[in-house]
């Protein structure tokens, strides 16, 4: 999303109707800022593209905003996660730290939909 649309849509759409909003799809550059906007009572379905590890391991965390507001609430979570280091470690420390930290974290979570993005995946897709 372009910086002209999502300031305009962080400024004028989403407080209209975050309320009513039950799923989004938000790349790792735009969550904070669409998350922070309003409160999302309703949301259940939410999908994170474009993440590395960095950012997961930042976010998904107890000391983290976004977790805090939707570790009750999320049924259903996707994460789309940029190519990980090719590196087979770097391979385990991802599916090791950041799936254990949303299975810890998220108490309501149905469905978990975790794999990479690119022509070539490095990291398989998980589907539960």
């Amino acid at each position: 999303m372009t910086v002209p649309i999502l300031d305009r849509f962080c400024s004028y759409i989403l407080p209209q109707v975050h309320k009513f909003v039950e799923s989004l799809t938000l790349e790792s550059i735009s969550m904070e800022r669409v998350l922070s906007v309003g409160t999302y009572h309703h949301l259940r379905k939410l999908t994170i593209v474009k993440i590395d590890q960095e950012f997961a391991l930042r976010h998904f965390t107890d000391e983290s905003p976004f977790t805090e507001i939707f570790k009750e609430q999320l049924t259903h979570l996707k994460v789309s996660i940029i190519d990980p280091e090719r590196s087979s470690s770097s391979l385990i420390d991802l599916t090791t730290n950041v799936f254990a930290r949303i299975f810890s974290l998220f108490k309501n979570l149905t469905e978990l939909d975790f794999g990479s993005t690119g022509r070539r995946r490095y990291c398989p897709r998980l589907k539960i």
